[in-house]
């Protein structure tokens, strides 16, 4: 048994308020650019290649032409 447990009780509660009070601050992101400091050269390749052309990031999606090979055909390509 603990001597002080009505102490370690409370400084529990505190410490644990405490981290609960930083939970908003958490973000989520993917620059996973940004864990790597200006000063290594792949930050800096990176950095260049956002400023000047497309980045490293990409965005993708799907279209649906409703058959099997179906972007290649003219006519959903004209649509």
């Amino acid at each position: 048994m603990v001597a002080h447990n009505s102490r370690v009780l409370v400084g529990f509660t505190i410490f644990a308020v405490g981290v609960l009070a930083f939970v908003p601050s958490n973000e989520l992101n993917d620059d996973f650019v940004a864990y790597f400091d200006e000063s290594v050269t792949y930050r800096a390749d990176v950095d260049i290649t956002t400023e000047r052309l497309t980045g490293t990031y990409q965005l993708q999606f799907s279209l649906d032409s409703g058959s099997s090979n179906g972007v290649s055909d003219p006519a959903f390509l004209g649509r």
